[in-house]
């Protein structure tokens, strides 16, 4: 249809990503799950954005602060690409934790926790980014002329899959 054309020109136009390469970064609970050999290697994401060519600009899909901050800090907005900035854990709204008696109510709610009910802050492990932001991420990378993946992410497996079904199939840049 016209509006997804209309999208699809804005997230091209926008990040010119036909143009421009991505990488997956997954910091913010692997590195805590994983012996330290497996843990995310920076120095070959560094490799990566050092081996593109210089006007290229790359685009980073994570949910970690921290990470987003090291590769704009590095290499400066003008190379790295981000959907938007993410807060930090103390910058985040807080959460609303329901109690099992806030599920009185004949409404379709998911408990978040039973424990600890009211007003929380996010862990320092806690994935940063919205469902939105994330989704719009995976379809931004899978743009990408280059996709460098994150280890044991079922989200880097999304934008592979996406990538396959929006080149081959719907002609994502193409021409």
């Amino acid at each position: 249809t016209a509006y997804r054309r209309q999208r699809q020109m804005c997230i091209r136009d926008r990040y010119n990503i036909c143009n421009s390469s991505a990488m997956h970064m997954r910091t913010t609970d692997l590195d805590k799950m994983m012996p330290e050999r497996k843990r995310t290697n920076f120095q070959q994401y560094f490799r990566f954005v050092e081996s593109r060519p210089l006007e290229e600009k790359v685009f980073l899909l994570t949910d970690d602060p921290k990470t987003q901050r090291i590769f704009l800090n590095k290499y400066g907005a003008g190379k790295i690409l981000v959907y938007s900035d993410i807060a930090e854990a103390n910058d985040q709204p807080p959460l609303y934790v329901l109690s099992a008696s806030d599920h009185s109510t004949n409404k379709n709610t998911t408990t978040i926790s039973a424990h600890n009910a009211g007003m929380t802050t996010l862990a320092e492990d806690h994935r940063f980014t919205t469902l939105e932001h994330t989704l719009i991420d995976v379809l931004i990378a899978a743009h990408a002329k280059v996709f460098k993946p994150s280890g044991f992410s079922s989200l880097s497996d999304l934008v592979r899959m996406f990538e396959g079904i929006g080149k081959s199939d719907r002609g994502w840049c193409a021409g």
